[in-house]
């Protein structure tokens, strides 16, 4: 292939790459001696840590009953606002407009009662939770596909 105005390999004009240049000035090794000299690596400091580590503490009983608590009102909330849910479900007089902002109440109530799964260590009580979760998943997608 032929670029005008670059003569063809071999014809001259071309830089001989093995060709030897002096390179002037002091090496590598004699700036690195200068700088660990002149006292610049005791002025370097290491960048802090993005998170400071914070101690696991494992949570106390006081607090377990009180988390249990907490979950166990919650199911009981959600449980009744789906019980309110399938009423409004179940009357052909609501528009199911008015069905989405209950269904997205109840899917934020679910992301709070999953936020407290891994804080549970009663096993009943996170399968109550996981199949009220996906209750409430089942009956927003079922929304979803009706009004779609």
């Amino acid at each position: 292939m032929k670029i005008n105005g670059l003569p063809p390999i071999g014809k001259g004009g071309e830089l001989n790459k093995k060709s030897e240049t002096q390179v002037t000035g002091p090496s590598f090794g004699n700036v690195l001696q200068d700088a660990i000299g002149a006292g610049n690596v005791g002025k370097v400091q290491s960048a802090p840590a993005p998170f400071q580590m914070m101690p696991l503490t494992p949570i106390n009983p006081a607090s377990q009953n009180q988390i249990v608590n907490q979950a166990t009102s919650m199911v009981e909330n959600v449980l009744g606002d789906l019980e309110m849910y399938q009423n409004a479900l179940a009357n052909p007089n609501i528009p199911t407009n008015r069905l989405k902002p209950m269904a997205q109440n109840l899917m934020d109530s679910k992301d709070k009662l999953v936020s407290l799964l891994p804080k549970v260590n009663d096993n009943s009580l996170k399968s109550i939770i996981s199949n009220t979760a996906s209750l409430i998943i089942s009956e927003h997608s079922r929304l979803n596909t009706a009004v779609s």
